[in-house]
């Protein structure tokens, strides 16, 4: 039916987007880009053929050229939802996982019951590696030392002062307390 039609009216781009869709839907990828480069030709500011075209993009591993598809269906209508899921799944695919949540956040955004981008929101999330032991570096000392046998003021006089001493004249060193016991 869409060859007639292509057939019938060749500049009719819906034709060429309905016959792409049905190419991909047959797992005719690169036939059914072509078809949506043709509409995209005949009809430049036609979001869906821009939509097709990244998603069959995408599909085949090319999420580089898709992005630029999502982007160019972006730059048309900015409130589409469906243009920032999309390059949300490419930059995910491509690693560049703080970038996808951006962009499934601006999708859920506009079209907040969006399941499938709270779902990719979420693999990005799980998928950015977070450090669940970071280096820390906490302005404190502890100096802990034992005296077997010796009373809390012997402690005090032949360790706890003399390590005050030598910790307060480090330089950076704004506050020293200490604690001698039995």
């Amino acid at each position: 039916a869409y060859d007639r039609a292509i057939d019938l009216k060749p500049d009719y781009a819906g034709a060429w987007v309905g016959r792409g869709t049905t190419l991909a839907t047959l797992g005719r990828f690169e036939e059914a880009v072509a078809d949506y480069d043709h509409a995209i030709a005949l009809r430049p500011d036609e979001t869906i053929s821009w939509h097709g075209r990244g998603a069959l993009l995408a599909t085949l591993g090319r999420h580089e050229e898709a992005m630029a598809s999502f982007d160019r269906a972006i730059a048309l209508k900015p409130d589409d939802s469906m243009a920032w899921y999309g390059k949300g799944v490419s930059l995910a695919a491509l690693g560049r996982r703080e970038e996808a949540v951006a962009s499934f956040d601006l999708a859920i955004a506009l079209k907040p019951g969006y399941t499938e981008a709270w779902a990719g929101r979420g693999i990005s999330l799980t998928r950015l590696g977070l450090d669940f032991f970071p280096d820390l570096e906490f302005p404190t000392v502890s100096v802990i030392t034992t005296y077997a046998g010796a009373s809390s003021e012997d402690i005090e006089k032949t360790i706890t002062q003399t390590l005050e001493e030598v910790v307060s004249s480090v330089s950076g060193v704004k506050k020293v307390t200490s604690q001698s016991q039995e």
